[in-house]
C-alpha cells in the first residue's frame, strides 16, 4: 500500500509540474492572443500551485527541531539560493535587468525572488505548520485556525499588506490550509471516496466556466476568493483522481514517465524559468496564426523543456555517481 501510494504522489506530481510550465508558456499566449488561451490560462492557475502544496503536506512527517531544520535547508533553502543566484545572473547578463534590493524584499514581479515565490512559500509554510503541529497536535485545530485567518484576511482584504511581506512570508496566510488539507487527507485517505470524476471534472469546469476570473496565488489577486478556493479543491481532488487512476490502471509507460519527471519537479520548477528569454516567444512568430498550431506548438515546447531539464539532471547524477565510484576504488 505504502509503495502503491508514493507511486501516484509522484505521477500527480509530474502532472503539476507539467501544467506549471505549460501554464507558464501558456501565460504569454494569454495575453497575446486571448480567447481559448486565457481560459486554459485561468484553469490551470487555479489550482496547480494549491495542489503542490496539497502533495506536500501529504507527504508531511514528524522530525525533532534539529533533524527538520536541517532537511529544510537541505533540501529548500541551499537550492533556493543557489539558483536565486544564478537566475539573477543569468537576467542581468541576457537581458541586462538589474534588479533593487526593496524590489527583491518584497517578491516584487520583475524580480527573481517573484519566479521563486513558491519555494519560499513553501519553506515558510512548512515551519509554520511545524509549529503549530507541535503546539496543537491536531490537525482539525490547526485547519480551523489556518481558515479562521484566511477568512479574517480576506475579508478586511489584508493581501495588500500580505504581499509586501518580505519574502513571501505573508502567502502562507493564503497556502497554509491546502497545506492542512494534504496532511488531514493522508490521515484519512480510506475515507475518501473521490470516485465520481466525471460529476467533479463538469463541476469545475462549469464554475470555471461561470466564474471566468483568473486567480494569483503568487501575487495573492483574487477576484472571488470563496469561489477560488472551491475551484482549487476541486482540481486538486481531479489531479488526484487522475493519478491514482493511471496508478491502478497499470498504464506502465505513462505511469513510469509522470513518477520520473514527479520526483524531479523541484529541480524543474527551479531550472525551468530559464526557458522563459529563449526560443518559445521568437519561434511563436513563425507558428502559423491558428489556435491548433499555436497550441500544439506550445505542448511540444513544454515537453521540449522537461526533457532537457531531465536529461541534464540525470546525466550531472550519472555523472557524480561516477565520479564517487572512482573515489572510492581509488581509496581502496
Amino acid at each position: 500500500m505504502k509503495v502503491s501510494r508514493q507511486k501516484w504522489i509522484d505521477i500527480c506530481r509530474g502532472l503539476g509540474i507539467i501544467l506549471v510550465v505549460f501554464g507558464h508558456y501558456m501565460q504569454t499566449l494569454h495575453l497575446k492572443y486571448n480567447g481559448i488561451f486565457t481560459e486554459i490560462f485561468y484553469y490551470i492557475y487555479s489550482f496547480h500551485m494549491p495542489l503542490f502544496f496539497f502533495l506536500s503536506g501529504f507527504v508531511y512527517k514528524k522530525y525533532t527541531k534539529k533533524v527538520f531544520f536541517k532537511k529544510k535547508f537541505k533540501s529548500l533553502i541551499v537550492p533556493l539560493v543557489t539558483f536565486t543566484f544564478l537566475y539573477t545572473a543569468y537576467k542581468y547578463l541576457i537581458i541586462g535587468e538589474s534588479i533593487q534590493l526593496f524590489d527583491i524584499l518584497i517578491c516584487k514581479s520583475n524580480s527573481f525572488i517573484h519566479l521563486y515565490w513558491f519555494i519560499w512559500t513553501l519553506l515558510w509554510t512548512q515551519i509554520v505548520y511545524f509549529f503549530l503541529d507541535n503546539i496543537f497536535g491536531n490537525n482539525v485545530y490547526v485547519m480551523v485556525i489556518s481558515l479562521v485567518i484566511l477568512t479574517i484576511s480576506m475579508i478586511n482584504n489584508y493581501c495588500t499588506v500580505l504581499i509586501k511581506l518580505p519574502f513571501c512570508l505573508g502567502n502562507v496566510i493564503v497556502l497554509l490550509p491546502f497545506y492542512v488539507f494534504g496532511v488531514i487527507y493522508k490521515e484519512n485517505e480510506s475515507k475518501f471516496g473521490f470516485n465520481c470524476l466525471f460529476l467533479i471534472l463538469v463541476a469545475d469546469i462549469l464554475l470555471c466556466k461561470i466564474y471566468n476570473f483568473g486567480v494569483s496565488y503568487a501575487l495573492l489577486a483574487f477576484d472571488k476568493w470563496q469561489i477560488d478556493y472551491l475551484k482549487a479543491i476541486l482540481g486538486i481532488i481531479i489531479m488526484v483522481i487522475i493519478s491514482k487512476k493511471i496508478n491502478v490502471l497499470k498504464m506502465d509507460y505513462l505511469s513510469i514517465t509522470l513518477q520520473k519527471i514527479g520526483r524531479e519537479s523541484l529541480w524543474i520548477y527551479l531550472v525551468h524559468g530559464f526557458f522563459f528569454w529563449g526560443l518559445f516567444k521568437k519561434i511563436l512568430f513563425f507558428i502559423p496564426d491558428n489556435n491548433i498550431c499555436i497550441m500544439l506548438y506550445t505542448f511540444i515546447y513544454t515537453i521540449l523543456t522537461i526533457f532537457i531539464i531531465y536529461l541534464t539532471i540525470y546525466i550531472y547524477r550519472r555523472v557524480k555517481e561516477r565520479i564517487r565510484f572512482d573515489v572510492l576504488q581509488f581509496e581502496k
